[in-house]
């Protein structure tokens, strides 16, 4: 099934090289930012690394991808980086290394720019990529739900459902963020598609 995992951790680390350094790198900055009382004093957060118009605005752009790598609370990393251990590796797998680290930076670059085009308040997060990663599985639903197999297919449309209606029904959830993902990766999941042959990937 899609959504399960079964590997060992050397396993996981050899066959998902891309999803294990994206994992590593947020889980080394949440570490380092909780010693520094991130936890406790958001406003480290953001400075360190946080998305917002106004940062923009003084022209640091490297907040568009440092952003997608800070959390502001434990549950907040786990959550997300949880779902990206879970949900990436298919796509991965299908996408090789170079088109998967694409996928990651313009679904984060997408949750970005939407936060900055129409939110004012500073954001931080990794859930730009996980939306987009569920942007590409609705693109494969959408044009080549037949490349999936008819369970993956259900857990895929539950995983969809849950999240979007959690987004808008938790507090202090940048929905725009989550849109921008979501957006750019149906794109980016939509162009894949059209060169896929009629085999099945998961």
């Amino acid at each position: 099934m899609i959504l399960v995992r079964k590997e060992s951790f050397k396993e996981f680390v050899l066959q998902y090289p891309m999803t294990t350094i994206i994992v590593l790198l947020n889980t080394t900055i949440f570490i380092f930012t909780s010693f520094i009382g991130g936890l406790t004093n958001p406003n480290i957060l953001y400075e360190l690394g946080g998305i917002s118009l106004d940062y923009i605005v003084e022209k640091e752009y490297y907040r568009l991808i440092s952003s997608a790598f800070i959390h502001n609370g434990f549950m907040h990393f786990l959550l997300n980086i949880g779902y990206i251990i879970i949900t990436a590796p298919p796509i991965e797998k299908v996408l090789r290394k170079q088109w998967f680290l694409l996928l990651f930076l313009f679904t984060v670059l997408g949750s970005s720019l939407f936060t900055v085009m129409f939110n004012g308040d500073v954001t931080v997060g990794s859930s730009g990529f996980g939306y987009g990663i569920l942007g590409f599985y609705f693109s494969i639903l959408i044009w080549r739900q037949g490349l999936i197999d008819k369970e993956s297919r259900l857990a895929i449309i539950v995983l969809i459902s849950i999240v979007w209606i959690l987004t808008f029904f938790i507090e202090h959830i940048s929905v725009l963020g989550h849109l921008g993902g979501f957006v750019v990766g149906v794109i980016f999941g939509w162009i894949f598609t059209l060169n896929l042959e009629n085999t099945k990937i998961f």
